[in-house]
């Protein structure tokens, strides 16, 4: 159970940095043309990019890895013990059924109008 514990927390951070590096990448596209591509939309330098791709790739895997972990972990925890036949099994007493009386003649259903 402590397992699960941990492997939930590192889970919990792995995602949250996740989160924080992916909106930290440059969205490229046709707004970097507009600027003539130079670096007032890449704060940290022009291997940034490089860097927090490599980041979100490493924090991608973790993610998966750690997912996958979790999922393995629970399922070894859950598993249940095998069904044993009791020992003993004490004997109720055997009663007879009631018996209903069942009308001889068919019973005639008539339908009354509604007034």
């Amino acid at each position: 159970m402590m397992l699960i514990t941990v492997l939930s927390v590192l889970f919990v951070i792995n995602a949250i940095l996740l989160i924080i590096v992916v909106l930290m990448q440059n969205r490229g596209g046709a707004e970097i043309g507009i600027f003539g591509g130079s670096n007032l939309l890449n704060p940290f330098g022009s291997r940034a990019g490089d860097v927090l791709s490599n980041i979100t790739r490493v924090l991608g895997i973790t993610f998966m890895v750690l997912a996958f972990l979790i999922s393995f972990a629970i399922s070894k925890s859950t598993v249940k013990a095998p069904l044993q036949k009791p020992q003993s099994v004490e004997q109720l007493p055997q009663q007879p059924l009631p018996q209903q009386s069942v009308p001889q003649q068919p019973v005639e259903l008539t339908q009354e109008s509604p007034k």
